[in-house]
């Protein structure tokens, strides 16, 4: 690559997003800032303020968008010519 090309670049593109959805839980409870409302289950859990109901990630790439390049050239030695009118 080096013996004919001055410059070569390859571009690429890459995009990622998360988006998350969530509602505000009813039954939440607190005390001093603390949850204190349990659910009903066999674990007894805290009941948390946000329910998240969907969380969603993107990722998208684009493994070739375009590539620039600049060749070699041998060197041209150019005579300036003084022309006199």
């Amino acid at each position: 690559m080096k013996k004919y090309f001055k410059q070569f670049n390859v571009t690429h593109n890459y995009r990622s997003t998360a988006t998350a959805s969530y509602v505000s839980n009813l039954i939440y409870e607190e005390f001093n800032n603390l949850p204190t409302g349990i659910d009903q289950s066999a674990e007894q859990n805290f009941i948390s303020q946000q329910q998240i109901g969907t969380v969603t990630l993107t990722e998208s790439m684009s493994p070739l968008v375009g590539f620039d390049m600049t060749l070699k050239t041998k060197k041209v030695k150019i005579k300036k010519a003084l022309v006199l009118d």
